[in-house]
């Protein structure tokens, strides 16, 4: 049996329902377990937070580093404390939901929609004005608290919105991103991702876009979702790419030229005499379409996004 909060032999710490954490801010109980690494607290006041094992937690010591360089800012959820105790943790700010869950509950309206790309278009242009790229935008990790009753709007249900999950944002110096590694949800991720080239922050803007997308629609909708194969398949990621490029068309040549031989010819025979069948976005298919491009280089930066979407989602 592992002695009560000592590492386990992963790294990962070992906690228990009940077990008092002091912090550099606070202590913190431990209330319930959410998955390996990741846990409930909450601090003699009673508010909730998330405290995450560092080591041995894939991910959590880089989305520590990398949260450190933006504390302050209300689009990325913060770091709230530090424990060292056995093995290093980090106590995060804990919000009440995600986009996935809150979409699922009730389609969001249009004011909902707006408030929530406005408040991810901030978050993205912090990460890429100093060379980040988060690599996992999608609905699951957006982060948000709902309004409470004397808040209460019947067309916006959000007080706040946080990008969460930083764990696998990289430079875009780094080799990852460099050398193309594949990495995210493949159904969110981007062509040039997808196709193992070299990729950056229009990476994110694809993510976006395909998020926005899902969010127009609706529940758990995604529309690149292969329907003939499954996630750990090997064809997943090349019918991901079919459904990308039936809605938005060719796979670029660049891409076809960098690719590895194999995948590159793969991936050109998913478009050979294939016509582009464009989704409706209502009225914000000029807005969607000048996101979701194929080539990576015509993506507009989270910047222009956030000046082109005056009038947007408005009802």
């Amino acid at each position: 049996m592992i002695p009560r909060g000592l590492a386990s032999a992963f790294g990962t710490p070992s906690l228990e329902i009940g077990q008092i954490l002091l912090g550099n801010a606070s202590r913190y109980t431990i209330q319930k377990k959410i998955r390996e690494g990741v846990w409930i607290a909450t601090n003699p006041m009673g508010n909730k937070s998330i405290v995450k094992g560092v080591q041995g937690i894939s991910g959590a010591q880089n989305e520590h580093n990398v949260l450190r360089k933006f504390q302050g800012n209300p689009f990325l959820r913060p770091v709230i404390d530090e424990i060292q105790q056995d093995a290093p943790m980090i106590v995060l700010r804990h919000m009440d939901d995600h986009l996935l869950n809150a979409t699922i509950k009730k389609p969001l309206t249009n004011r909902e929609i707006r408030f929530v790309a406005r408040a991810v278009l901030r978050g993205l242009s912090t990460l890429h004005k100093d060379g980040y790229v988060h690599t996992d935008i999608k609905p699951d990790n957006i982060l948000v608290n709902y309004a409470s009753d004397s808040e209460a709007d019947p067309d916006l249900r959000f007080s706040d919105v946080q990008i969460g999950d930083l764990g696998a944002s990289y430079s875009i110096d780094s080799d990852v991103a460099t050398k193309g590694f594949l990495i995210g949800a493949p159904i969110w991720t981007s062509p040039e991702v997808l196709m193992e080239v070299p990729w950056g922050t229009a990476s994110d803007i694809w993510a976006f876009g395909s998020m926005m997308i899902a969010l127009l629609h609706g529940g758990d909708y995604n529309p690149f979702r292969p329907t003939n194969a499954r996630y750990h398949d090997r064809s997943y990621v090349f019918e991901v790419l079919r459904q990308q490029s039936r809605r938005f068309g060719a796979i670029p040549e660049t891409y076809l030229e960098r690719a590895r031989p194999g995948k590159a010819m793969a991936a050109k025979a998913l478009t050979v005499g294939r016509k582009v069948e464009p989704l409706d976005f209502r009225t914000a298919s000029h807005f969607i379409n000048r996101i979701m491009r194929m080539d990576a280089a015509e993506r507009p930066s989270a910047d222009q996004l956030l000046e082109e979407m005056s009038g947007l989602f408005e009802d």
